[in-house]
C-alpha cells in the first residue's frame, strides 16, 4: 500500500470511531496473494471469497449501526 493510500485507509478507519452514524470496513485483510486468486490485476484479484467476505463484513457492520452500536 502506497503512503497515500493508507492515509486514506487510516481516515476513513477514523471516522467510523468520531461519527457514530458510520461503519467503516476494513477490507485489507481480505485481499489475498496471486497464488490464491484467478486474477492479478483486478478488483481484488477477482477473488470470490474477498467479495463474501466484504459483502459479510458489510452487513455486520450495518446490523451494528441499526442496533446503536
Amino acid at each position: 500500500m502506497t503512503a497515500n493510500a493508507r492515509k486514506i485507509h487510516d481516515a476513513q478507519m477514523a471516522s467510523s470511531q468520531a461519527l457514530p452514524h458510520i461503519a467503516s470496513i476494513d477490507t485489507i485483510p481480505f485481499y489475498f496473494s496471486k497464488d490464491k486468486s484467478p486474477d492479478g490485476d483486478f478488483s481484488y484479484r477477482s477473488n470470490a471469497e474477498s467479495f463474501l467476505l466484504i459483502g459479510e463484513a458489510m452487513g455486520n457492520g450495518m446490523l451494528e449501526l441499526l442496533r446503536g452500536k
